[in-house]
């Protein structure tokens, strides 16, 4: 044993760590020409010494069955068979510091520059599916630590955006508390980073990947960014931090299959660029409890042309019978949509707040990479009748202007406060019968104001309190949503209604 922890950021290659924790035992990995070879720091032994750098690495992890440190050196380490991490309290840290997510035209890897020192890349002609597993689904997972690693799913020359390896980067099976992943890129992968669990009708324990961190990860020209794949059941108590996604084809992130549930989690700095460009969302999550997203900026121009279908899809799937999901939206920016900006969907019950949202911008305007800044059609879509949805600040704009798709299906019970360029045009009612009734079915604040003489006029709250009004003169009442306004007459007077949020 040795005694101290050493900090992510060292490179043990060149030197030993300070000491200031410990005992653990710790391994170290380094190229040595073409050959890896894996040395116990306190024994100064060699453990693993092979052109086979896969074999080294899984030597070496194995070395540290009861938990301890692994240091990989700066370098390109090329994987020819799968590492697996099946022990708990596993630490590995690669080489470098993870930095600004800068756009170049780094020869290694074009369009991002990572900065991971340590490379490990897919020396298969088919894919590695998975490069690194966590887990292998005979007992949950427990401690398990990464940091500061790019995967490469290939090397140059690239037959185009889409010439990625099939398989994950990085599979996580039934991880549970104190799983961190940090400092993480993964680079022409089918998946970036894939949750799944094994046989969860038998093992209870294993139906779930929960209390968990994944921190300033990097994910380019992949199909799918984070994923949390068919078959599995809950991802719970997780925090996904500083996220990046650039030309991610398909979802950054996504939960999709039956039982597939995203629950108490939280999404915070989430940003994708000329991503979601099959024509889907960029973020596709099933909801199964309380989930927060705290700004998110997605981008799916590329060239001329928006390429996303929408920039978010959360669906409220609670897995009870009667269950609610609560979300929150905060700070969401969406540009480059050739649809939708945000749509609420599922089945259950829930309420969805969302914060301050800027979901598209003026009219044909032109983004950083030249495309449309905006959001074609669609701004927020509730396509659940169950949910409650708020809307509150913000601005929301599509390229075709039509207000009246700004909002699609909102009902009296939703509320839109405070957005700023939004607003409903006037209507113009003739009543043909007395009494006549008109209730605000809107989430708006409707002024109504009756032109012409009538005998009498009441307003009704939701609960059917009703109170009559005077009905001298001209007459103006303020209805909230869901509340309805009655008049009696002789000869028909005119209704002008506006909305005001």
């Amino acid at each position: 044993m040795i005694d101290y922890v050493p900090p992510p950021s060292i490179d043990p290659v060149n030197k030993v760590p300070p000491i200031y924790g410990g005992p653990v035992p710790a391994v170290a990995i380094r190229k040595v020409g073409n050959y890896a070879e894996a040395v116990d720091l306190e024994k100064n032994s060699t453990i693993a010494y092979s052109t086979n750098h896969a074999e080294v690495f899984q030597k070496a992890i194995d070395y540290v069955e009861k938990g301890g440190m692994v240091f990989i050196g700066k370098g390109k380490y090329y994987l020819e068979t799968s590492i697996k991490i099946k022990y708990n309290g596993i630490r590995i840290h690669g080489a470098g510091g993870f930095g600004d997510y800068q756009l170049t035209a780094d020869a290694n890897v074009p369009g991002v520059y990572p900065k991971n020192l340590t490379v490990l890349v897919d020396n298969t002609d088919t894919g590695l599916d998975p490069m690194i597993q966590v887990g292998d689904g005979s007992k949950p997972i427990i401690g398990v630590q990464i940091y500061n690693l790019a995967l490469l799913g290939k090397e140059p020359p690239y037959a185009g955006d889409t010439d990625w390896k099939s398989g994950a980067g990085i599979r996580v099976i039934s991880a549970r508390n104190g799983l961190v992943l940090e400092k993480i890129s993964v680079y022409r992968k089918e998946r970036g980073i894939a949750f799944y669990t094994t046989d969860p009708s038998s093992y209870s324990y294993l139906q779930n990947n929960e209390g968990f961190i994944v921190r300033d990860a990097m994910f380019a020209y992949c199909r799918y960014g984070i994923t949390h794949e068919s078959g599995s059941w809950w991802i719970a108590d997780a925090v996904f931090e500083n996220i990046r996604g650039y030309y991610v084809y398909d979802h950054i992130i996504s939960s999709y299959g039956i039982n597939n549930w995203i629950v108490n989690t939280v999404f915070r700095d989430i940003i994708a660029q000329a991503s979601g460009w099959s024509g889907t969302y960029p973020i596709h999550v099933k909801c199964a409890g309380n989930v927060v997203f705290d700004k998110v900026f997605l981008d799916g121009n590329i060239g001329e042309e928006a390429k996303m279908f929408g920039g978010m899809r959360i669906l409220l799937e609670d897995s009870e019978e009667n269950g609610r999901c609560f979300v929150i939206i905060d700070n969401p920016v969406i540009m480059g949509a050739n649809n939708k900006g945000i749509e609420i969907a599922g089945s259950k019950q829930g309420i969805v707040i969302i914060k301050n949202p800027y979901i598209g911008t003026l009219p044909n305007a032109k983004a950083p990479l030249g495309g449309l800044h905006g959001v074609y059609e669609y701004g927020i879509v509730k396509a659940n009748s169950n949910a409650i949805v708020h809307v509150i600040g913000g601005w929301v704009n599509t390229e075709l202007g039509d207000k009246s798709k700004f909002f699609m299906y909102f009902t009296s019970k939703d509320r839109i406060i405070n957005v700023k360029n939004y607003t409903r045009p006037p209507e113009e009612i003739v009543p043909d019968s007395s009494p006549y009734s008109w209730t605000n079915n809107t989430p708006l604040v409707a002024d109504v104001y009756v032109r012409g003489s009538v005998d009498r006029v009441t307003v009704k709250t939701e609960d059917g309190t009703a109170n009559d009004v005077s009905y001298v003169g001209d007459v103006h009442v303020v209805l909230l949503p869901k509340e309805t306004v009655e008049v009696a007459f002789s000869t028909a007077p005119v209704l002008i209604i506006r909305y005001r949020v």
